[in-house]
């Protein structure tokens, strides 16, 4: 279903949004899946996408799918890395 979802938004209507958020999507499925390859494939993607459009909820949950991906690969580092660059409003 995301599958689709991704191709209908790459598709002839161009839906940015609708793209980079099934790319959130897929990269949490597969990193429940233990798939990290994929996981970090799709998320990067997405996460390009994300800063493009300058969403800042979506460049959030991209870099903590980022970071938790790479802690199960057993790089915590890079995972600290990747948290430093999300940004929390204190306001909220």
């Amino acid at each position: 279903m995301l599958q689709e979802a991704l191709s209908l938004a790459r598709g002839p209507i161009h839906f940015k949004r609708g793209e980079a958020y099934a790319l959130a999507n897929l990269g949490d499925l597969y990193l429940i899946h233990a798939a990290y390859d994929q996981a970090l494939a799709v998320t990067e993607d997405g996460l390009t996408l994300a800063r493009q459009l300058e969403d800042r909820y979506l460049i959030n949950c991209m870099l903590c799918t980022l970071a938790m991906t790479y802690l199960f690969m057993g790089d915590a580092g890079t995972a600290m890395v990747l948290l430093s660059e999300a940004e929390v409003n204190q306001q909220e």
